[in-house]
């Protein structure tokens, strides 16, 4: 008897390990779900080198800066003419408004789109949204995610220490392994099952049949629907050490955003959220100077060069973000997912704070998405000044809500037209 009681504690606990997998990756539907991704870079940019030449909708060329995403011109759809109302102009004031929809005149009001989103998803996965930044927290400079009451959200700019808060209990022990197949759990106490299956009654021993048979199908899913993807023993390769401040020193830039990008595409992979910001730089970026993208110059004052016709450094640095953009997005498209991959269910909003000269009329926006976000791309569409709050919506509705405003109504409603 004081053998069988022991056995079975011993299968209690191991069943109550196993019954956990639901909530290790929750998304385990036959459906994949739809992602977002919100990848700002600082500054703005040159109007005539970034909106496409369009003759039409489908019939357009792209200049210097969005040249990167012929790529992916189909997944892609250009947007000319968005304006962001309310009051707060130049960097400060565009980076408050652009994820809330909202002026100076309604700071309180402020709750950013990946935060609102985050919460909308929150029971879905472990994460309700991860905020990535790469030298984002400039303490003189606004944010980009805000939580209700207009409260700043500061970014996680430390990749390692973000990886070890997704996955620090999900590692896997053993090299070159990945976390769906170290979940397959049933087998360890399968013993212990066997045994003290034998000791119940018929009843009961259908009750356990019925449950590990469930359990076996969760498992089953969760490999189905991962597709051996979620893969994190791979991260950081190069050994990257982010002690005593390395991951804000500037020369580990270029470092750093390819960490918080590869930690996005394993966060999607393994379900972790449904909501990733990836902030690079800040507004007004004096300090962000980039070798990797062609030129010394810091990427504030090559903004300002463009202003006098002197664009080439500015040029390299916008095209070289884009190029890195392009570069997830083919991580994306080379991770399984389903009968597709990942980045068939993703969505990206590609922005900035400003436009050419601080203004926030003729926003540099992309919306880029995969064949199963409902986004139609292959476009350039041009609008008249309207409200950059009717694109938010539609990116709301996009993800599946079923909302008709966000941000400040003042300039009209609903979504934006001829998008979806």
């Amino acid at each position: 008897m004081n053998k069988f009681l022991i056995n079975r504690r011993k299968f209690l606990k191991g069943l109550g390990a196993v019954s956990l997998l639901p909530f290790i990756r929750p998304a385990i539907a036959a459906e994949s779900p739809k992602r977002i991704i919100f990848f700002y870079t600082p500054d703005g940019a040159t109007n005539g080198l970034w909106h496409p030449n369009r003759s039409s909708d489908t019939n357009f060329t792209l200049p210097a800066m969005t040249a990167p995403f012929e790529a992916i011109r189909d997944n892609c759809v250009f947007l000319s003419g968005l304006k962001m109302y309310g009051g707060g102009g130049t960097h400060e004031g565009g980076a408050a408004k652009v994820l809330t929809g909202f002026g100076s005149e309604n700071a309180q009001r402020r709750v950013s789109l990946d935060y609102y989103l985050g919460q909308y998803f929150k029971m879905d996965t472990p994460f309700p949204y991860l905020n990535l930044g790469i030298r984002g927290n400039e303490w003189s400079k606004p944010m980009l995610t805000y939580s209700p009451g207009g409260i700043e959200v500061l970014s996680e700019d430390n990749p390692i220490a973000a990886f070890d808060r997704v996955f620090g209990n999900m590692t896997s022990p053993n090299p070159g392994g990945d976390v769906a197949r170290e979940l397959s759990i049933i087998d360890f106490v399968l013993d212990e099952v066997n045994q003290i299956s034998q000791r119940l009654g018929t009843l009961e021993q259908r009750k356990v049949d019925m449950h590990l048979s469930s359990l076996r199908d969760i498992e089953r899913r969760l490999r189905d629907s991962a597709g051996g993807t979620c893969n994190v023993d791979d991260f950081n390769q190069g050994g990257f050490n982010p002690d005593h401040g390395a991951y804000k020193d500037v020369a580990n830039f270029a470092t750093v955003l390819q960490l918080q990008m590869d930690l996005a595409a394993k966060a999607f992979s393994c379900d972790m959220t449904r909501v990733i910001t990836i902030k690079i730089g800040h507004p007004v970026s004096g300090e962000i100077i980039i070798p990797e993208s062609g030129t010394q110059r810091d990427n504030h004052n090559a903004s300002h060069d463009s202003d006098g016709g002197n664009s080439d450094s500015f040029i390299k640095l916008k095209s070289w973000y884009n190029k890195q953009l392009v570069s997830l997005i083919d991580t994306l498209k080379n991770t399984p997912e389903g009968n597709g991959n990942l980045m068939d269910n993703t969505l990206i909003f590609n922005m900035s704070e400003i436009s050419h000269n601080h203004s926030h009329d003729n926003m540099p926006f992309v919306l880029i998405g995969g064949s199963n976000t409902g986004l139609v791309g292959g476009r350039a569409l041009s609008y008249s000044n309207e409200s950059h709050s009717k694109l938010l919506v539609s990116i709301a509705q996009l993800m599946g809500l079923s909302i008709d405003s966000f941000g400040d109504t003042s300039n009209g409603n609903g979504p934006l037209g001829g998008l979806i």
